[in-house]
């Protein structure tokens, strides 16, 4: 099964529709901030809803998986 069959949700909005929610969102602050790390990324959806830290490095690790997000270290960050 590709990924698309298993997640397609048609009920979404935008690119909720083939990821999700959470997925989505930090794709949209991606886009809004350009280059971020983990830590930028968590600042701005703590603000929204409070998550681990751990939970948006995984999230983002994903999206890295899926080809949608590049990954550099620097120091202990990724970016």
């Amino acid at each position: 099964m590709s990924w698309l069959e298993g997640e397609f949700k048609p009920q979404n909005k935008g690119v909720a529709k083939v990821l999700g929610e959470l997925e989505a969102r930090v794709m949209e602050i991606m886009w809004d901030l350009g280059e971020a790390t983990v830590k930028d990324v968590h600042k701005v959806i703590n603000q929204e809803k409070r998550l681990a830290y751990t939970t948006i490095l995984t999230i983002m690790g994903r999206l890295h998986e899926k080809g949608l997000l590049t990954k550099k270290s620097i120091g202990l960050a990724h970016s």
